[in-house]
């Protein structure tokens, strides 16, 4: 388990940094008000198809949440069109092992769908120890999109 305010701290501190050097990030935005970073990265598997990711706080697992969705990029005209797409099959689209993801969150504002990665056994995946906590969790949830991750996060080793 995380606090809010160790949640908050690290985000900025530790995660958006972080997202910035991924190497399939193509923006990253944090947001404030809200205390989320949301990204739109490469997807490494399917050409033409970008992923929205976005990190967030759970107030009732007191865990940070990932949900993402995909979208379908097309040139017209010279135009890029985006359209939102549901897989039917998202161990076509992503590195599922050991993760329990579900298309079963609404954004409160937007009132869209998310897939999102079930954060109930995050402290035993993560560990309890509360320092650099959100980095270790995006070394292991964020191999869902990008085997490779953890390589972007070096955990600082105890002397």
């Amino acid at each position: 388990m995380l606090s809010y305010e160790e949640y908050k701290t690290q985000l900025l501190q530790d995660i958006f940094p972080l997202l910035q050097r991924w190497h399939l990030s193509k923006h990253v935005v944090f947001n404030a008000d809200a205390h989320t970073v949301r990204v739109k990265a490469q997807n490494p598997l399917i050409a033409n198809c970008d992923i929205e990711l976005q990190i967030e706080y759970s107030h009732l697992y007191h865990e940070p949440l990932l949900i993402f969705r995909f979208w379908n990029t097309t040139l017209i005209d010279g135009v890029e069109q985006s359209q939102i797409w549901l897989p039917d099959d998202l161990p076509s689209v992503l590195n599922m092992k050991g993760f329990n993801t579900g298309l079963d969150h609404v954004d409160k504002e937007s009132k869209t769908i998310w897939f999102s990665a079930h954060c109930c056994d995050t402290s035993k995946v993560v560990g309890s120890d509360t320092s650099s906590y959100l980095s270790r969790w995006c070394s292991v949830y964020f191999t869902l999109f990008d085997c490779s991750f953890a390589n972007v996060y070096m955990p600082k080793v105890k002397s």
